[in-house]
């Protein structure tokens, strides 16, 4: 059965009052279009929500690391990624380069990654996406890995060709809705968290740049495109902790005054509309594809 088909199943049969009064909530109370909870210079500020962040986030593949290598062609000295959060994705970079600079506008995440992630060769330091603290042509590569859809796209691509060396690479990642192989109903729970639920408490951004995967951008280089599915063995508690990760979980929860395990119990909820009890309690295949363009500047 498709995630599709099971989404309209569950459509149609759900009659449970609790499901009934989410469904209400959110139509008719749900975080007006304007509000400050949806401005990207404020997400993951909270330091619960950035430890959340950092425990439970997929971590970037080391093989698309091995493939902005390959496309530099030569050993990257400098290497910064922009909208590093809490360090996440550029821990998987130091192998790749001498040097590697996180930056993010949110001091919170930076004091996790400085906490857990920074060393000799590892350093952090705020910035954004128009002001990467580089001198001119100083760069190797730069990465923006699940932020490029908070950015100001113009202003950042203008400020990566400032700061990067002839021949350095830019390169674009995002994480796509969690999967679960093992349970195509579990799949359809977590389309439905994220389509519906969760959508209307996340700037539109988000969606509107991760179901084009950033390939619709205009990309001042030739691009080279590589997606990677980061499979990993869970249970059901892992996947409530990946979305209690979401931003768009936070301000569901602060715009409705929930504390956490409040929030955790709503989403547990909404999928026990979807699943079965057994698949709340069998192992798990949790499947996030990163979805990469490359872009190399020209020599």
């Amino acid at each position: 059965m498709s995630v599709c088909t099971i989404l309209n199943h569950m459509i149609r049969t759900s009659r449970q009052p609790y499901c009934v009064h989410l469904l209400s909530r959110r139509l008719s109370d749900s975080i007006p279009p304007d509000s400050d909870l949806l401005n990207p210079l404020r997400l993951f500020v909270g330091k619960e929500l950035s430890e959340r962040y950092a425990k439970y986030r997929t971590r970037f593949p080391s093989q698309q690391c091995a493939i902005i290598c390959e496309l530099l062609g030569r050993p990257a000295k400098l290497w910064v990624d922009v909208g590093c959060g809490p360090g996440t994705s550029t821990m998987q970079m130091k192998s790749f380069s001498k040097h590697i600079l996180g930056i993010d506008v949110s001091e919170t995440q930076l004091e996790i990654a400085k906490r857990d992630v920074a060393d000799s060769a590892t350093s952090f330091a705020i910035g954004g996406c128009d002001n990467i603290p580089m001198e001119d042509a100083s760069v190797d590569v730069v990465t923006a890995i699940q932020a490029a859809h908070y950015f100001n796209i113009p202003s950042f691509f203008q400020e990566v060709d400032r700061v990067l060396k002839p021949g350095g690479v830019l390169a674009l990642a995002c994480y796509l809705v969690p999967t679960t192989p093992t349970s195509p109903r579990l799949t359809a729970a977590l389309k439905h968290i994220n389509d519906v639920t969760l959508r209307p408490y996340t700037p539109d951004s988000r969606y509107e740049m991760q179901e084009k995967k950033y390939r619709h951008l205009p990309f001042k280089y030739p691009t080279r495109v590589s997606d990677v599915d980061v499979c990993y063995d869970g249970v059901y508690d892992d996947i409530l902790h990946i979305l209690s990760s979401w931003s768009g979980f936070e301000n569901y929860c602060i715009y409705h005054k929930l504390m956490l395990e409040e929030g955790m119990s709503v989403l547990d909820k909404i999928i026990s509309q979807f699943v079965t009890d057994e698949d709340k309690t069998s192992p798990h295949v949790i499947s996030v594809t990163s979805a990469m363009i490359a872009s190399k500047k020209p020599i």
